[in-house]
């Protein structure tokens, strides 16, 4: 296949994108699934609208789940317990460490270009654990993929300049690409209408999507909340995770009791992804309270549906959320300024118009189609 400049741009190019960590057609916010399964999904839907044809490999997560799944018209994703060695294919884009480890090897097999994207890093959340650690053995199997990939994608530059400074890179150039949003799914609603949808009362409210672990924060969530003034006027919506016997929630339970704001906290467990829009658009307010987030997908989707946000002044959320205008930037692990901004929003209507009319023009520039179009470019250089 010719590679020159001319001839890439009509080549339809057959990828492989990995992601053995989780599944990308996976229910969204159960412990292994979140954004970057979204990720995943939306960049294959969009290489394949493009004119490629996406192979999307992730391991059997469920012994009843089909073989093969299509998602979109040239892409499917395949669950195999172990990738066929006669697969050939021109380009392989890996996700999270665990596939890198496997892209490694395919990419030698196989004789084509590994273009690698992390999603999170062990040393940068081992930094905002404060003591927690992350095993040796991600940390050494992220230098083997940094060192040997044809190319690193990152989010954003805060991302590479953490690759550079604590993995030091070597020389292997470092893409930074924007994931994007889906801004036909994720479009403003009437408050009123999606609260019935829902079948939510008629109170502040305030929203959290992610997964239930110690790293999103939602301990300090709870204590902003309980110094919220009028809390029997006021409803907490935590979306995500499972509601089955689970240490992180149970603790969280236990505190909500002894806060005393038990009866304003409602875990509402995973949902389907197309049901967020109506749980978006029924909140006052998105909440993101994360200690570590490369990005901060589910900020953006809250932002893309005309939420004003309210999120840690970390890692990626730092790159589209602007302070003051579509949201706030607060500082991590405290919940004073988060319970100051989140009144502050709660008793200004009007500003809260304001910051969301200004979130969602912030969302609609960030496509997934200008995302996947960068993404092509960035495999067409890597195939010389």
């Amino acid at each position: 296949m010719s590679t020159s400049a001319s001839s890439t741009k009509r080549t339809k190019l057959r990828l492989a994108l990995i992601c053995f960590h989780s599944c990308p057609v996976g229910r969204l916010g159960e412990k292994n699934t979140g954004g970057m399964n979204v990720y995943v999904r939306q960049l294959a839907r969009e290489l394949a609208a493009q004119g490629n044809q996406v192979d999307v490999f992730t391991r059997t997560h469920e012994l009843d789940e089909p073989q093969i799944v299509p998602i979109a018209d040239g892409a499917r994703v395949i669950h195999l317990d172990a990738g066929p060695p006669d697969a050939p294919k021109e380009d392989l884009d890996s996700h999270y460490w665990l596939s890198g480890v496997v892209a490694i090897e395919l990419s030698r097999r196989w004789n084509a270009p590994h273009i690698a994207t992390f999603h999170t890093l062990a040393r940068t959340k081992q930094r905002a654990r404060a003591g927690e650690r992350e095993s040796e053995r991600r940390a050494h199997a992220e230098h083997q993929i940094i060192d040997t990939a044809d190319s690193i994608v990152v989010s954003t530059h805060i991302e590479k300049d953490d690759i550079a400074r604590l993995y030091g890179a070597n020389g292997t150039p470092l893409e930074v690409i924007p994931p994007g949003v889906d801004t036909a799914l994720f479009q403003p609603m009437n408050t009123a209408d999606a609260r019935r949808e829902l079948d939510l009362p008629d109170k502040r409210t305030i929203l959290y999507v992610g997964r239930i672990e110690p790293l999103k924060g939602l301990d300090i969530l709870l204590k902003a909340v309980a110094l919220l003034n009028d809390t029997a006027n006021t409803h907490l919506l935590i979306v995500g995770g499972s509601l089955e016997k689970d240490a992180e929630l149970e603790r969280l339970n236990t505190l909500a009791v002894n806060l005393g704001i038990s009866d304003i906290v409602t875990f509402i467990g995973s949902v389907k992804q197309e049901q967020l829009p109506a749980y978006y658009s029924a909140s006052d307010v998105f909440v993101l309270p994360s200690w570590y987030e490369s990005f901060g997908l589910v900020a953006l989707e809250a932002m893309s549906c005309g939420t004003p946000v309210v999120v840690s002044r970390v890692g990626g959320l730092k790159t589209f959320v602007e302070n003051g205008k579509t949201g706030y930037l607060v500082p991590w692990r405290c919940p004073e300024p988060f319970a100051q901004s989140l009144e502050t929003l709660l008793e200004n209507p009007s500003l809260r118009r304001a910051m969301g009319s200004a979130a969602r023009r912030k969302a609609m520039a960030m496509s997934w189609t200008a995302m996947a179009t960068k993404m092509l470019a960035c495999y067409h250089k890597n195939m010389g």
